[in-house]
């Protein structure tokens, strides 16, 4: 009843047609892209357990067309990233360190937004956008043995990245300032394991950091940045995972207990302005509570 009504003829759909200034004409779009994507890497060993290098390498990803926006495509997206860095095994110590120093420059990095009146009629939908984006960063993770079952681990990264140029969904420039990705972010934890009758006991506990989201124009528009007097949405998170388990020789069955988020920690990770506008509607997005339960596992 509807088609009848504006006029076209359920058979029109099956094809590629659109429905704005350009009604009934075809859509045709022809592109080929290609690309040479070199990698250098230089090594040294300054001893049998401690390596230094250096490397340069180029990324890519064809370019595509978006079917939302009418007649539009977008371009391939590059990166060049250039590091540095040392690996180490010391087995004396029981020590395993690496860390690292980057750079990246993207150019056309593509990106999936949803955007409140992407059609220009209210409706939102998923729009492809590009930006130029630059980043330096460095990583650092460690692995220890200090006793025979009882293993230590812990990793973290520092980074900044900003925008080389970008347009934000409103119409912003966002040229200089962060892309949103947190500074710091870390992770520590251990596992102890022993015998216990024939099978082996193994103890989990992992804990997560994550640094505040870095708002720009953009993120608060969208909702991942939205002031409010009353909660903060993308702060700092903490998270704590544990988990006991017990399992049979050759690994044939177990059986654990777990907890995740043991600390009941909750978190706005995002305020959704997209109904606001049409149904006066706007919602949060909450991470998960503390969760336990009973695991077992058998394989044949």
């Amino acid at each position: 009843g509807v088609l009848a009504m504006a006029g076209v003829a359920p058979g029109d759909f099956r094809q590629n047609l659109v429905f704005t200034d350009a009604v009934g004409e075809l859509v045709r779009r022809d592109n080929r892209w290609t690309d040479f994507s070199p990698r250098v890497v230089l090594d040294a060993h300054f001893t049998p357990g401690l390596m230094g290098y250096v490397s340069v390498t180029k990324g890519y990803k064809a370019g595509g067309y978006n079917s939302v926006q009418v007649a539009s495509r977008f371009a391939p997206e590059k990166v060049w990233n250039y590091e540095a860095g040392v690996k180490g095994v010391f087995p004396d110590a029981r020590l395993i360190v690496n860390a690292a120093l980057y750079h990246y420059r993207y150019s056309n990095l593509q990106d999936l937004t949803l955007v409140p009146n992407a059609t220009g009629s209210g409706v939102p939908g998923y729009v492809v956008s590009a930006s130029d984006q630059k980043a330096d960063g460095a990583d650092l993770s460690i692995q220890w043995q200090p006793a025979a079952g009882l293993d230590l681990h812990a990793a973290g990264s520092w980074i900044d990245a900003t925008y080389g140029h970008k347009t934000g969904v409103a119409g912003d420039d966002l040229s200089g300032q962060p892309t949103g990705v947190p500074r710091i972010t870390w992770t520590a934890g251990l596992q102890y394991a022993w015998r216990l009758g024939a099978g082996r006991m193994a103890f989990n506990l992992d804990h997560a950091y994550r640094g505040r989201q870095r708002c720009n124009v953009d993120s608060v528009y969208e909702g991942y940045c939205s002031p409010s007097p009353n909660f903060t949405v993308l702060g700092a998170q903490n998270r704590t995972d544990a988990r006991l388990g017990w399992t049979a020789p050759a690994g044939h069955w177990g059986v654990a207990l777990y907890a995740n988020n043991v600390f009941d920690h909750r978190y706005v990770m995002f305020v959704n302005n997209v109904s606001a506008g049409v149904l006066g509607t706007p919602n949060a997005f909450i991470n998960a509570p503390r969760l336990y339960g009973v695991e077992f596992h058998a394989k044949l």
